[in-house]
């Protein structure tokens, strides 16, 4: 048996003092659509008992429609061998292991524009980069903060890294990141693997 959808329909009140909007007779997805017009996410209109929802903003592409050239670079042979390794990264500068920092969720639960648009500032001229993901249906997305290592430190944690011992720089990195910024999570990845070719 077919489940009809009732028709969507629009009533309002509207007193000197105040008034509501009404919409009645909405799908799940009619009702998400709704609420993320709201935030600015979806134009609607009606037509023909239902509504019709366009992106307020233009949708990025899908990774699959915007390719990009691979980003790692070979490096030279071993001495003694014919084994070489490629790495995404710089790290010609740095010796030994490098750990690189993830942070979600900026701000924490003390969300403001104005307190995300200093905590993202402060990020990019400490050299992390903004990772998001793609826009869902109701305009909602995540994103990570990246650092790859502490070679790439810029600006104002580089400054706090200066002649900081090697063993002792992911310490004050940490130190830094925990009085200068707010955020939700921040994670350490201490073990990669990465592209090795015989």
């Amino acid at each position: 048996m077919d489940v009809k959808i009732p028709v969507a329909r629009l009533s309002s009140y509207q007193p000197a003092d105040g008034g509501y909007v009404r919409l009645d007779g909405l799908t799940a997805q009619e009702v998400d659509r709704v609420q993320g017009m709201i935030h600015g996410h979806w134009w609607i209109r009606g037509n023909e008992g239902r509504l019709e929802c366009v992106p307020a903003y233009t949708s990025p592409p899908a990774p699959t429609e915007d390719l990009m050239l691979p980003q790692w670079r070979p490096m030279g042979r071993e001495e003694g061998g014919e084994r070489y390794q490629r790495e995404l990264f710089e790290t010609e500068h740095w010796t030994g292991q490098s750990p690189s920092i993830l942070i979600q969720h900026l701000c924490g639960y003390g969300y403001t524009p104005e307190g995300y648009k200093a905590n993202a500032e402060l990020l990019e001229g400490c050299g992390f980069v903004c990772m998001r993901s793609r826009r869902g249906d109701n305009g909602q997305y995540w994103e990570i903060w990246f650092l790859p290592g502490l070679y790439a430190a810029r600006g104002r944690l580089k400054e706090a890294l200066y002649q900081k011992s090697e063993t002792h720089k992911m310490r004050f990195a940490l130190k830094f990141l925990r009085e200068h910024t707010s955020f939700g999570t921040l994670d350490i990845a201490v073990q990669r693997l990465c592209q090795a070719l015989d």
